[in-house]
């Protein structure tokens, strides 16, 4: 999708991507997974604050594509979150 110059569904897949990266992560520290978005951004406030700018960061972009409104730019920005969180949740190296 990214290299066909569809921005939004890139964006909409890098986010959903992140969504999971970080689900992992919660999962794998506290034992539970969040059930919805508000969860999740609960649980990152309470116990995983280093990951609240982006967490913020991919709502703000992740809502913009609800309206098709997304760049080039926005979407590698969640590219970049995707790699850096996957890595940290041992999807890959």
């Amino acid at each position: 999708m990214f290299d066909s110059e569809n921005y939004t569904v890139a964006a909409e897949n890098f986010a959903k991507a992140i969504f999971v990266a970080l689900d992992h992560i919660i999962e794998k520290k506290l034992g539970i997974p969040p059930s919805n978005h508000e969860k999740r951004k609960e649980i990152v406030e309470l116990s995983f604050k280093q990951y609240v700018p982006i967490l913020k960061k991919v709502y703000k972009i992740h809502r913009r594509t609800y309206r098709n409104l997304v760049d080039r730019g926005a979407a590698e920005v969640l590219m970049e979150y995707a790699k850096k969180l996957g890595k940290e949740a041992g999807f890959f190296e």
